[in-house]
C-alpha cells in the first residue's frame, strides 16, 4: 500500500512538473490498464552504490574501441565485461579454465542493449542521447556487478528479454547513489 500511495505521489508531482510520460502512466494507471509493461516497470526503483574507481584510468580501458560510443563508455564496456567474467580453474593444477558469468541477466541485458544501439547507430547518425543512454547502462550494470539487492531488477530485465528499449527503461528506473 505505501509503495502505491508513493507511486500516486511521485506521478502528481510529475504532473504539475509537465512531465508527459508521468501523464501516460497516471493515465494508464487510471485505466485499469495493468498489461501495459511500461505501467510495471514504473512500479519499481532501485538503487545501487555506483563504483568509485570505475574510470578512464583502469588498465582495462588502455587499449578499446572508440569508434562507436566515445571514450568513456568503451571503457565502461570494457570495464564491465572484465567485472562480469570470471575465469577460474576447473580442478587445481589442471589448465583447462572454466567460465563464470555473474548476474548472467544483468550481462546478457547489457549486450543485447549494446548490440541494439550498434545497429540503431548504423541506421541514424549517433545522438548525443543514444551514448547518454549507454554509459548509463554501462554504470548501472558496473554498481549491480557487486550489489546483493539485485534479485528483482534481474527478474524484471529478464522479463524484458526480448525488448532492449524496455530494458533500457528498466536500466533508468536505477538510481545510482
Amino acid at each position: 500500500m505505501l509503495i502505491r500511495t508513493c507511486i500516486v505521489v511521485s506521478l502528481f508531482y510529475g504532473m504539475l512538473a509537465g512531465n508527459a510520460f508521468a501523464q501516460e502512466l497516471f493515465t494508464a494507471n487510471t485505466q485499469g490498464n495493468t498489461s501495459n509493461s511500461v505501467t510495471r516497470m514504473e512500479a519499481y526503483l532501485w538503487e545501487f552504490h555506483e563504483l568509485k574507481n570505475a574510470g578512464i584510468q583502469a588498465p582495462e580501458c588502455t587499449e578499446v574501441d572508440t569508434s562507436v560510443f566515445g571514450k568513456e563508455a568503451a571503457c565502461l564496456k570494457a570495464l564491465a565485461d572484465a567485472r562480469f567474467i570470471e575465469k577460474e580453474e576447473v580442478v587445481p593444477g589442471d589448465p583447462n579454465l572454466r567460465t563464470i558469468v555473474l548476474k548472467p541477466d544483468i550481462y546478457k541485458a547489457v549486450r543485447s542493449i549494446d548490440k541494439y544501439l550498434r545497429k540503431v547507430s548504423r541506421d541514424q547518425s549517433m545522438d548525443g542521447q543514444l551514448i547518454k543512454d549507454y554509459t548509463y547502462v554501462m554504470r548501472v550494470a558496473l554498481a549491480a556487478v557487486y550489489a546483493s539487492n539485485t534479485e528483482e531488477f534481474e527478474k524484471e530485465l529478464s522479463r524484458e528479454r526480448k525488448n532492449p528499449q524496455n530494458q533500457i527503461a528498466l536500466f533508468r528506473k536505477v538510481k545510482l547513489l
